[in-house]
Order: structure tokens, then sequence, then C-alpha cells
């Protein structure tokens, strides 16, 4: 389940600054969701949902709290979402990565495959990394 600072960060991020009209759905019912915290104060969000084949998952909805980006924070929410991943057995993470944030995951160890596609107007490109 996830919490209040979660809808709080992805609502900003998804829906204020980039006008995504579909930002929860049934994923979030399956999902593992992280949130790192300054304190009291939650800065960074993402999402695991576990892949149907039982060895990988889907890392979404990474979303940094507009006040805090520049400081090395997505980065650090993807490697915990690795870490969580591999503690639960999963040896492959997936992303659908907004294609303005390829450069950003790519420097993260993932590999682009597929085309390119559209997610609500905007451009995205699936990627993943073995861990």
């Amino acid at each position: 389940q996830f919490c209040d600072d979660e809808v709080r960060i992805r609502t900003e991020v998804f829906v204020v600054e980039q006008g995504f009209v579909v930002e929860f759905d049934q994923d979030d019912a399956v999902s593992l969701h992280i949130t790192m915290y300054d304190g009291d104060d939650a800065v960074a969000v993402c999402r695991l949902i576990p892949g149907d084949d039982g060895r990988s998952c889907s890392l979404g909805r990474l979303a940094v709290d507009r006040s805090r980006r520049g400081e090395g924070l997505g980065g650090m929410m993807v490697r915990e979402a690795e870490s969580v991943a591999s503690s639960r057995g999963w040896d492959e993470v997936r992303l659908s990565a907004q294609t303005r944030a390829r450069g950003f995951y790519e420097s993260c160890g993932y590999e682009a495959y597929g085309d390119e596609y559209l997610d609500e107007w905007c451009p995205h490109v699936m990627m993943r990394k073995v861990l």
C-alpha cells in the first residue's frame, strides 16, 4: 500500500507538472512502494511491480520532489529499488521510460529495447537491466 507522501509527490510531478491524467492505476494495488525520506520530509518515490514470470519486476513512477532535484536522489532511488528487487529474487528490472529520461536510465545501466511509443501523448521507450 502506498502512503500520502507518495500520493503527494506523484500528483505534483506527473499530474501537475507533466499533465498526465491517469496516474494511479490497478498496478498500485500489487506494487511494492518505496518512499525516500530526509528526516520527516518525503523526497522521492517509486514502485516495483512484480513480473508474471516470478523472476523480474517493473520499476515505475519514479519521482523526485521538485525542491530536491539535482541532488542525485533519482539515482539513489533506482539503486534502492534494484536492491529491493534483488532481495525478492528478481534478477531483471524493466521500465517504461519517458524518452527524455532515457539518458538518466542508461547512466544507471539500463538498455533500451523495442520501438518508441506514446503513453498519454508522451514518448516512451522500454528499458531493462539484468541485476
